[in-house]
């Protein structure tokens, strides 16, 4: 297990209330054992830990190296205002204090890991985004009337931040493809590790954002299954690329499918 720098004004806090009871004058530097014995004393009492667990300095990477991409494309999208963005120290400070080792670990065996800021807002804004950065050709993203109407529920507010499995293409499951696709999704869930989840609607539109800019489109030749939570599962929904636009829309559980790709996603609450 490895140690890092904590920086999270939470803990600020909590060392400045502990000063004034205790009369040590100012705060401690942020690489100073004394500093970091009491911050670690102080977390164990609310059973958090300043250890992150074995792999994550990976992820940290990862975070350092596409914050700055994503939050570009959030901005391009029309996502980023009106929400509490987190920066690079605090995505890596909500993640290190966050995620279980199961969690890093799934994170660490995803095919194209990519890491992923995600504001709760209505998935129409999503829908708006891609259709305001389209590429040379591409016409409006098609909708399903279905999807709208099941979407329009889907809760809202605050910001997620997480790691989703796939930019482009995923390589199909052996022991998914061409079975039913109720079947498919219950081998699929049944399957991931606690704390791992099925890629969301708002997730996937994000990944289908980078892609466009990127030329790494997204399902060209396959179709994502999306988990939006609800109860309604007389279709699934899905998500996928066909010339010229993205399509978000759904398929009859019931029938064989030989193109779903199941993409897992690791993902936190950051406000």
């Amino acid at each position: 297990m490895e140690e890092r720098r904590i920086e999270t004004n939470r803990e600020r806090e909590l060392l400045s209330a502990a000063d004034r009871v205790t009369g040590v004058d100012g705060l401690r530097s942020t690489d100073n054992q004394r500093f970091r014995n009491r911050v670690q004393a102080l977390l164990d009492l609310s059973g958090k830990s300043l250890k992150t667990p074995e792999g994550f300095d990976t992820l940290e990477k990862a975070v350092t190296g596409q914050h700055e991409q994503r939050v570009e494309i959030l901005k391009r999208g029309g996502l980023y205002e009106g929400v509490a963005i987190p920066g690079v120290q605090e995505s890596i400070d909500i993640l290190g204090q966050t995620l279980t080792e199961e969690q890093v670990k799934a994170v660490l065996g995803m095919q194209k890991d990519c890491f992923v800021i995600e504001p709760g807002k209505p998935f129409t804004e999503y829908v708006g985004a891609i259709d305001r950065n389209k590429r040379r050709g591409q016409i409006d993203t098609y909708f399903s009337p279905y999807l709208q109407k099941r979407f329009a529920g889907m809760p809202v507010g605050g910001v997620r931040v997480g790691f989703v499995e796939g930019k482009a293409e995923l390589a199909g499951d052996p022991n998914l493809v061409g079975k039913k696709l109720k079947e498919q999704e219950r081998l699929f869930k049944a399957g991931l590790a606690t704390g791992v989840e099925q890629i969301h609607p708002r997730t996937d539109a994000l990944l289908q954002l980078d892609g466009m800019k990127t030329d790494q489109l997204v399902d060209v030749s396959t179709w994502s299954p999306l988990e939006d939570n609800s109860t309604e599962r007389t279709y699934l929904p899905g998500g996928f690329w066909s010339n010229p636009r993205v399509y978000f829309r759904g398929s009859n559980p019931g029938v064989e499918f030989h193109f779903a790709r199941w993409r897992s996603a690791v993902m936190v609450s950051a406000n």
